[in-house]
């Protein structure tokens, strides 16, 4: 779930089950009236609203410009066969189709190469609208498996990496316990709270090359600002 900068809408990935019939809907939280989207990648296939879960909660799965009028989530690229990318969806504009109301503005980097397990874990825009700020799992399968990390910006204008933050090895590392979140990002992305950010299981504010860390239990799992 993530609430509008002014308060008044509620956007949510809401479904039975996890990426089965589930859709993104948007609560007007003063009217209780509710607008829904979603798409199909083939006729038999269930209706999904992308976004981001794995059997648990994300702080940043969804997320709002400042306008109050565009909602970042994940779901395909610019194509139903191309790679996943971020999507921004344009809530003004009429129908209930989630791939026609929508513009992908970042995708999966060319650099990083997406194996077979790998995927978005988190992915949100800022507030000004022009940055995408994501966690990527990077990862492979087999006997040789590899497992790794980035904290990744994006022009949302371009689709671009304009700057890897993080990129952890995580299968070596002995304190690995849960996948960076981003919980807060100012308007431009310049400063960050990141929760499991890396070394330790912190929190903290991340301000260019420079993290301090915030008073935090290691057994706290997610926080919002």
């Amino acid at each position: 779930m993530a609430l509008s900068p002014d308060g008044t809408s509620l956007a949510a990935d809401v479904g039975a089950q996890l990426f089965m019939g589930d859709q993104l809907y948007v609560f007007n939280l003063a009217t209780g009236t509710k607008r829904a989207w979603s798409f199909k990648t083939c006729k038999a296939c269930f209706s999904s609203s992308g976004g981001l879960g794995f059997g648990g909660v994300n702080a940043d799965a969804l997320s709002w410009t400042a306008d109050g009028k565009h909602i970042a989530f994940v779901g395909p690229g610019a194509s139903l066969r191309a790679p996943s990318a971020v999507r921004l969806l344009n809530t003004d504009d009429p129908g209930t189709n989630l791939l026609a109301d929508s513009k992908p503005v970042a995708g999966w980097p060319s650099e990083a190469s997406p194996g077979i397990g790998s995927t978005w874990r988190g992915a949100i825009v800022t507030p000004d609208g022009r940055t995408v700020v994501a966690v990527l799992e990077l990862a492979t399968d087999g006997p040789d498996m590899k497992l790794g990390e980035q904290l990744v910006k994006f022009s949302a204008a371009t689709g671009k990496v304009t700057a890897i933050l993080n990129d952890l090895n995580l299968i070596n590392n002995t304190q690995f316990q849960g996948y960076e979140q981003v919980l807060y990002t100012n308007t431009t992305g310049s400063v960050l709270v990141v929760g499991y950010l890396r070394p330790g299981t912190s929190a903290g504010i991340l301000h260019g090359d420079t993290y301090t860390p915030i008073p935090w239990d290691p057994h706290t799992a997610i926080a919002a600002w």
